[in-house]
């Protein structure tokens, strides 16, 4: 989910803000904080998940939603809980104006709350194969409407948005033939639907390679996203090796990432593959200031992976997994991809999970390290040109408890610049009170949630003023033409090839026949703040004509 701020500023912080609270939620059974929203004007945090602090739909684990203080992290209330006799969650929440919930996750059961599960297929230990469910609950909890998408098989819902166009917008991975979803070749595949927020299905879309060589290929999207046009980007991950008779493209060198881009109406506009030869993993995508960004974890060390600056560990898993952060155009080409780097994670794996990129281009992301013996949270700041800032990892005390583990899944800014983030943590000992980062745990799993105090910010330069563009005709000898930029007091100009990304050129020049337009930047030297955008600045040398014959 992206966090928009309500100013310009940029970051200049350096080190990760303190602790303000750190929360533990739940009882002796399992509990996840999977998403939240932040609502201000009610201080409170409305946490989404599994279980929670009341149980009250009598089953395995229960779809939920509590109201959390924002200012004590002390729980309020549980608004709802619902499920049946086996596992079902909400992963996604959204609060409407009137002050219902639209809450999006998956269910496994077909009794108590849940009514129109698609599936024929029973497992005994597990359930009912899974559906997607959305659930619209008033701000009392009650259910207004509920839809359950699925094919009959195993479907899941990844990611979902309220689009410009007033409409829900699901992603997600359907296995089957049968239910609301048309899978046209009834193996795991990608899926977009457009529901309104009435519980009525608009449209939706499958996206499918159809292998002629009949291999049973995986496609899924994990998250999505919308530009300022309306137009949706899906991104996914695919195994399919081709050829392909369906709707999306084969890969090529083994790249696993792909990024499909529909218009409302989800008709296919482009598509392209990102990665390397090894295991990518896309977990997150974010539209902002023009491009767009994509947040992983990978293996690969070649193709869009190779980086010869980026050390490359090995540990008892093979290659490790290193977290990435994605810079891609509109028309899906590839920009930048920051590899963040494996010794801050003590050369252990880097699973992302959030990413979000804030109005200046910083972005935050969280996260989970097996740093130790088991799994830790991870929270870490990249400045608008890519420079990690910080990186921390958050846990219990192994030495008190060992058979432990913790996990971040969301992460958000609020409006006055604290930084909230998700997750679950597991004590086996219950009531253990630790000197580690997990202060309190109920018992197994809880729901844990952390506020950070405010990110340190101050003011972007403004862009630098150009000077003029410079035309000449051509000399004998060959001048050199400079291109120049006035900026402030404790500013210099750092000059680019391209308005957006590129290389920096140390010196702006044409000293031959034709044109050149390069870009300047604002770069304040106290704070390292850079300008929000680049002045373009053009050079041009005209040939001089033949002398008279």
């Amino acid at each position: 989910m992206i966090t928009i701020l309500s100013s310009s500023d940029c970051l200049a912080q350096f080190t990760p803000p303190d602790i303000v609270w750190n929360k533990s939620h739940g009882d002796f059974n399992y509990e996840a904080g999977y998403d939240f929203i932040i609502d201000s004007q009610n201080n409170s945090i409305y946490l989404s998940g599994i279980d929670g602090d009341i149980i009250a739909g009598g089953g395995d684990r229960d779809a939920t939603l509590d109201q959390i203080d924002y200012t004590t992290g002390d729980f309020i209330q549980n608004i709802t809980s619902l499920g049946g006799s086996y596992v079902d969650g909400f992963n996604m929440v959204f609060k409407q104006p009137n002050g219902d919930f639209i809450l999006v996750g998956s269910v496994r059961s077909k009794d108590g709350d849940v009514v129109g599960h698609n599936n024929t297929y029973f497992d005994p230990s597990n359930g009912w194969f899974q559906d997607g469910w959305v659930v619209r609950i008033n701000a009392q909890g009650n259910i207004i409407w509920q839809l359950c998408v699925g094919t009959g098989y195993f479907d899941s819902i990844s990611d979902a948005i309220i689009t410009s166009d007033g409409n829900l917008m699901i992603s997600g991975l359907t296995q089957g033939s049968a239910g609301n979803i048309n899978n046209p070749d009834n193996t795991v595949n990608a899926f977009l639907m457009k529901i309104d927020l009435n519980g009525n299905i608009i449209n939706h879309n499958v996206f499918y390679c159809d292998d002629v060589l009949g291999i049973i290929q995986e496609d899924l999207f994990s998250a999505l996203t919308e530009d300022n046009q309306g137009n949706i980007y899906a991104l996914g991950n695919s195994n399919s090796t081709g050829p392909c008779n369906g709707n999306i493209s084969p890969p090529t060198d083994g790249k696993e990432i792909f990024l499909i881009k529909t218009d409302s109406n989800l008709n296919i506009l482009a598509q392209n593959r990102f990665g390397g030869s090894n295991v990518d993993n896309a977990d997150d995508i974010e539209f902002k200031n023009g491009r767009l960004y994509v947040g992983g974890h990978s293996r690969s060390t070649d193709f869009d992976f190779d980086n010869p600056a980026v050390p490359i560990w090995t540990n008892s898993n093979g290659l490790a997994y290193r977290t990435f952060v994605m810079e891609i155009d509109l028309n899906l080409n590839l920009l930048t991809n920051t590899i963040i780097p494996d010794e801050v994670s003590t050369k252990y794996d880097l699973w992302l999970s959030d990413l979000d990129v804030l109005v200046n281009g910083h972005k935050i992301f969280c996260g989970t390290t097996n740093d130790g013996p088991f799994n830790m949270g991870f929270i870490g700041l990249l400045d608008n040109t890519n420079q990690l800032l910080w990186f921390d990892k958050f846990g219990p005390n192994f030495l008190e408890d060992p058979n432990n583990t913790t996990q971040f899944f969301e992460i958000n800014v609020a409006n006055d610049y604290s930084v909230v983030v998700s997750g679950r943590n597991q004590i086996k000992t219950p009531g253990l009170t630790s000197t580690g980062d997990i202060l309190y745990n109920n018992g197994d799993y809880d729901a844990w949630l952390i506020k950070f105090a405010p990110l340190v910010l101050c003011t972007p330069p403004q862009p630098p003023i150009s000077i003029g563009d410079h035309v000449e005709c051509e000399q004998n000898p060959l001048q050199a033409l400079i291109a120049t930029a006035a900026v402030g007091p404790n500013e210099v100009v750092v000059w680019y090839d391209a308005p957006i990304a590129g290389n920096i050129i140390p010196s702006p020049t044409l000293n031959s026949i034709g044109s050149v337009t390069y870009y300047a930047e604002a770069l304040d030297t106290i704070t390292g703040c850079v300008s929000l955008t680049r002045t373009p600045v053009t050079l041009e040398i005209l040939a001089a004509p033949a002398p008279p014959v």
